[in-house]
């Protein structure tokens, strides 16, 4: 088996799982996954750049589903802001000592 194989696989999977799983959601499953975790992991390197490979095969928009948040929390109106003094003013240069005071 090769990258771009299991790579097939495990999409396949994660579309009929209907989500990208996690590492500890994959082995949990234990016999009813396609591919060992480890195996995949020696191909890809971490579990990450399996998922992220896995991501960019299907396409951004395969497991885009809307969530309702958890808390949604009114937008709260900002206050208008008091008008502040000019940045830019002009400062006088300061006057040189006179060589009197020497």
């Amino acid at each position: 088996m090769t990258r771009r194989r299991s790579m097939i696989i495990l999409a396949e999977f994660f579309k009929k799982q209907g989500k990208m799983l996690t590492l500890d959601e994959y082995r949990k499953l234990g016999d009813k996954t396609p591919i060992k975790d480890f195996i995949v992991r020696r191909y890809f390197g971490t579990w990450a750049r399996a998922l992220s490979a896995v991501h960019v095969f299907l396409g951004a928009d395969a497991f885009d589903k809307v969530e309702p948040k958890e808390e949604s929390k009114p937008k709260v109106e900002s206050k208008p802001k008091a008008e502040s003094k000019p940045r830019n003013k002009m400062v006088e240069p300061k006057k040189p000592a006179s060589e009197e005071n020497i």
